[in-house]
């Protein structure tokens, strides 16, 4: 068998001192200026990959800062009496070498709006809506733009009194409270004469009941403009009550009696076989007239529901 058929390789020989050191400086060169074509593309998403944890970590922290501290002119959500608004600042950007603080003049002010005031219900103009809708639904054109122009509280009930320039009607609301509708008087022409009268006089008789049914007030009320020349008024029910009238304060006179036990409370009690209700008028004048009022014919003045 010839050698060059030999399974067993020649002996290794050794690499001369010289060419290792030619060996190594090619390999050192090469790593040191790599080629071109070097294919190192997975270096690039990696790469990507840090520099957008970078900025998302960045914007995370930033986010958080300003969400915590809700500052104006940092994206963060500024209460507005109650809600919220989005404001956006331009800040300069800035680097640890050269830190740039925000000019105060791009940064919006914080926002506090006020807390709007309860309108009382006795302030003239802010009738309750029952008094503004039932007078609408009489569908009287010399009524129709009234406004309040004088009004009075007596416990839980208020008279308001309603004009336009040519005809007035008063509005009591305490017969709303339990769900009926409130007790209106039947309106005044202005251009008709007005002067005490049983018909300008006479009172609207209500029973205001409790959640429960129970009988809470028995509620006797009248009230128009007040009369020329009238100094006094004042109303004597059988039951031994008295209640003055207020004359010549706002415009208004107005009796309003809430009686809370006795007689009127009294679920035997027939009002047909009562004394009648007598009032007394005091003239400016010193002239002084009574009036009778009658149980049923005088105590049921109101024109919108049912006595």
């Amino acid at each position: 068998m010839s050698d060059h058929n030999s399974i067993t390789p020649p002996p290794p020989e050794p690499l001369p001192t010289e060419r290792k050191r030619t060996i190594r400086a090619r390999l050192l060169a090469a790593a040191d200026t790599p080629p071109a074509s070097t294919p190192r593309r997975w270096l690039v998403p990696g790469l990507v990959a840090a520099a957008v944890l970078t900025i998302i970590g960045a914007g995370a922290f930033a986010a958080s800062r300003d969400g915590d501290s809700g500052a104006p002119g940092s994206g963060g959500q500024v209460p507005v009496g109650g809600t919220t608004t989005s404001t956006t600042a331009t800040t300069p950007s800035a680097d640890a070498s050269n830190p740039v603080t925000p000019d105060p003049s791009t940064v919006p002010p914080t926002i506090t709006a006020p807390t709007p005031s309860a309108t009382p219900s006795t302030v003239p103009g802010a009738a309750g809506g029952s008094c503004d809708r039932d007078i609408e639904q009489l569908g009287d054109p010399s009524l129709h733009g009234a406004s309040v122009t004088a009004q009075r509280t007596t416990g839980p009930a208020t008279t308001w009194l309603y004009e336009t320039k040519s005809a007035w009607i008063v509005c009591d609301d305490l017969t709303a409270s339990d769900g009926g509708a409130p007790t209106l008087f039947a309106p005044h022409d202005k251009a008709e004469a007005y002067q005490p009268a049983v018909s300008t006089l006479k009172v609207s008789q209500n029973l205001i009941t409790s959640s429960n049914g129970s009988w809470r007030y028995a509620q006797f009320v009248a009230g128009g403009r007040d009369f020329d020349g009238v100094q006094a008024i004042s109303y004597a029910f059988p039951d031994g009550h008295v209640e003055d009238g207020v004359v010549g304060q706002n415009g208004l006179w107005s009796i309003n009696y809430l009686a809370t036990r006795g007689l009127f409370l009294q679920h035997d009690t027939n009002v047909t076989k009562l004394d009648p209700i007598e009032v007394t008028v005091h003239y400016t004048n010193g002239d002084v007239r009574t009036f009778s009022l009658r149980w049923g014919l005088d105590t049921c003045a109101q024109i919108n529901h049912g006595c």
